[in-house]
């Protein structure tokens, strides 16, 4: 769930100011840890050669899921059935294990009262700063999916995709932004999502986003505890082969998803298990799987907005995810009398699908440029993408450690 200002919302350059009485840490400088005074490589703007021939998202399956809930130590739910054997055939590839809340397609009007106090930036950041990404290999791990690990050329959150696509599209409007770069094994480029705070204010008292989920969602038994829902796919884009981790904010209720649900309550799990790779991520077995047609993004607008949903901004966030479906709720003050529901496969869609396929290629060919820059440097030196004024530079970044266990790094080989 995002926020959205119909004045500014993809040209504003700064953050907003948190009220102190949050309590919220100060912004991190983006420069921190970084060798500043001699960049590794310098892109004013991106050169396309055009050489890419396969431009979409091909191959799309589903290999893991959790949910964050709010403890003590870091701890996720993940579905329980380990280990699971998926085929190509198999009717499982086409399910995400985990439990996003459920959609209620609750009756029109409904009135709301504006978000408050704090919401996620960056949930896996926040609850697991030194490692974010450890969730992602825990929650594939229990659930059994097999993956050829060092064939994979990059894992991320979907966040890096968009905000590199930002970059090519926007030049210099691009908002400011670093991710943290790692090199796995020979090939596989692990990205960080860094942001200057991981948690902000739920909004400016005129945005509903936040209630509006809340109030149309219900949690599935076992994750009433939920602070959000995080899914894992892989795909080949543009010649690459992805990993691609998302958060969800909803889904359609689904037979499938029941029968699987039953499979879960039928078996026997430990209340809570720590993670052997990692003891400092706990795992609670829960949840039940629901089809991948039936993941739902949420958006809302004011009505006096509604005809200007920015789809430049909003399309890579669903295609990024193969996500197929946005319903978008439209309100005058927090009163909602309509829920516009949409498909990436509309065919009022057509153009804009065309004119975002020109972007999705020069974020291949850029991809690739940053895969052979970042092999090339290998283990020697840890790097990090980071736009400032529009001008996307390579730094060097000096820390010791690394951003995942060496038990986990060493599947990479």
């Amino acid at each position: 769930m995002a926020y959205y200002n119909p004045l500014n919302h993809r040209l504003e350059r700064t953050r907003a100011p948190v009220p102190s009485h949050y309590n919220v840490p100060p912004d991190r400088d983006i420069t921190e840890d970084l060798v500043t005074s001699s960049p590794v490589e310098i892109f004013t703007s991106l050169v396309v050669d055009g050489n890419l021939e396969t431009v979409d998202v091909q191959n799309v399956r589903y290999i893991g899921s959790y949910n964050w809930i709010d403890a003590t130590s870091p701890t996720i739910i993940v579905p329980g059935l380990s280990p699971i054997s998926f085929s190509e055939t198999s009717e499982l590839t086409r399910l995400s294990s985990g439990s996003p809340p459920v959609w209620k397609d609750p009756s029109m009007p409904i009135k709301l009262t504006p978000d408050t106090g704090l919401r996620f930036v960056d949930q896996n950041g926040f609850r697991i700063p030194s490692s974010p990404l450890l969730p992602l290999f825990a929650s594939v791990d229990v659930i059994g999916t097999p993956v050829e690990w060092p064939s994979v050329d990059f894992i991320l959150d979907r966040n890096a995709l968009r905000k590199i696509t930002r970059w090519i599209d926007c030049g210099p409007m691009t908002v400011d932004f670093r991710i943290d770069m790692e090199l796995a094994g020979p090939g596989t480029v692990l990205m960080n999502r860094w942001e200057p705070r991981t948690k902000d204010v739920a909004g400016n008292g005129r945005s509903y986003g936040f209630a509006f989920e809340e109030t149309n969602t219900v949690p599935v038994p076992g994750c009433e505890r939920s602070t959000g829902h995080y899914r894992i796919v892989q795909y080949d884009f543009c010649g690459l082969d992805i990993i691609v981790r998302f958060e969800v904010d909803t889904c359609i209720a689904t037979t499938a998803g029941a029968e699987t649900a039953d499979q879960c309550e039928s078996a026997t799990f430990p209340a809570m298990y720590k993670y052997t790779p990692a003891s400092i991520l706990n795992i609670i077995p829960a949840g039940h799987a629901v089809l991948q047609a039936s993941i739902v993004e949420l958006k809302t607008r004011s009505k006096w907005f509604a005809d200007k949903v920015d789809w430049s901004s909003i399309y890579p966030q669903l295609y990024f995810s193969a996500t197929s479906l946005l319903y978008l709720g439209i309100h005058d003050r927090g009163k909602f009398s309509q829920n516009h529901k949409f498909r990436t496969d509309d065919e009022g869609l057509e153009g804009l699908r065309a004119v975002a396929k020109e972007s999705f290629r020069k974020l291949g060919e850029m991809l690739q440029t940053i895969r052979k820059m970042v092999i090339q440097h290998g283990k020697a030196k840890q790097l990090s993408l980071v736009c400032e004024g529009g001008v996307l530079t390579v730094y060097e970044r000096c820390v010791d450690e690394k951003c995942l266990p060496d038990s986990i790094l060493a599947r990479f080989y």
